[in-house]
């Protein structure tokens, strides 16, 4: 039956079989190894530890020639399933990995070999990969990560590597809920090592990737805006409502707290800042000069009503300097006759 011819051609086939020798018939030749996957989803781009989570479809394709049979004189089977770790496979590493990998997993799955000598492995991978972030426009950054693939231990006159497709297949991509992707190019750099003198071939995966900015502007740049632009009511409460300092101190907590937020968020790192970042520190120091300013209101006003009076420097670089400086004008009348004067009405 099928199952015995099928069962008789393995054994065969393995019989006089070496995984440890490259499948080629002249040992000088190298092995053609055409790779292609399908980009399933970008499970997570982490910011703070600058590492990118993706699940990814591999294919395969090589040409062995010590696998090669009449399919006539099997019954017609003209191809078989043989687990991987039976069979001679390529060591395509990932170089840009940050994660233990084990060949536990990769032997779940099997290799379609057919008749000619055509082996196709197909096997699904989830890879956790380096990718150094540049968050200066945080969150209104573009990222850019590799995936580089490359043989570890051949070089180019044992292993080629190309690319099976001209494209990164996308038709089964689950979109990510906090990055876009902008796209997925294929590159064919050469890798050279400091310890050996020949090239590795390789293919690069390069993903764009634009950040979702709904969510931050949403739960940061909003909330942040409104405590900022809360700040001018801090020069609207009177004096004597005794609430003018602790407005002030509620409003620089608040805005700490989203920097604390932020910061939390972000990699530690010197070489860039984020605009959101700087947003929060800017909106941090109006926030402490304006508690500054409730300071010295709130103090100016209970000395007055202790009978005491302003100081003359004091009330020239207020009533003339800053006056006219914040455009601040009242109308007064003197002998019967009014004018605009410039007045700190702020203090009052």
């Amino acid at each position: 039956g099928g199952a015995t011819d099928a069962a008789r051609l393995v054994t065969d086939l393995l019989s006089n079989y070496s995984k440890d020798v490259r499948p080629v018939q002249l040992w000088t030749d190298p092995v053609k190894v055409k790779m292609d996957i399908t980009l399933h989803e970008i499970v997570e781009l982490d910011n703070r530890k600058q590492s990118l989570t993706t699940s990814i479809w591999m294919r395969l394709y090589w040409n062995a020639s010590n696998l090669r049979w009449n399919p006539e004189e099997y019954g017609g089977v003209n191809q078989v399933s043989i687990m991987a770790d039976q069979l001679w496979t390529p060591d395509i590493t990932l170089f840009e990995s940050i994660k233990e990998d084990t060949n536990d997993r990769l032997n779940l799955y099997t290799c379609m070999v057919r008749h000619t000598g055509e082996v196709a492995w197909l096997l699904p991978r989830i890879f956790k990969t380096a990718c150094i972030l540049y968050l200066h426009a945080f969150p209104w950054d573009r990222q850019t990560c590799n995936l580089t693939f490359a043989s570890w231990s051949h070089d180019a006159s044992r292993l080629e590597i190309t690319n099976g497709t001209p494209e990164v297949d996308l038709s089964f991509y689950v979109p990510n809920a906090e990055w876009k992707l902008l796209h997925a190019l294929i590159l064919t750099p050469t890798v050279r090592f400091t310890c050996c003198p020949e090239e590795f071939p390789s293919l690069t995966y390069a993903l764009g990737l634009q950040r979702k900015q709904a969510y931050y502007m949403m739960n940061f740049v909003f909330p942040v805006g409104c405590i900022s632009a809360a700040s001018i009511l801090v020069f609207v409460v009177p004096a004597e409502s005794g609430e003018k300092v602790s407005l002030s101190v509620t409003l620089l907590l608040s805005s700490t707290v989203f920097l604390l937020v932020v910061v939390d968020m972000l990699p530690i790192q010197s070489e860039s800042s984020p605009q959101l970042g700087w947003f929060c520190c800017l909106v941090i120091v109006f926030m402490a000069i304006s508690t500054a300013g409730s300071a010295v209101i709130v103090q100016c006003y209970y000395k007055g009503q202790r009978g005491h009076k302003m100081p003359l420097w004091l009330h020239r670089v207020t009533r003339h300097t800053l006056a006219r400086v914040f455009c601040v004008w009242t109308y007064t009348c003197s002998d019967s006759r009014c004018s605009w004067k410039p007045q700190v009405v702020i203090l009052l």
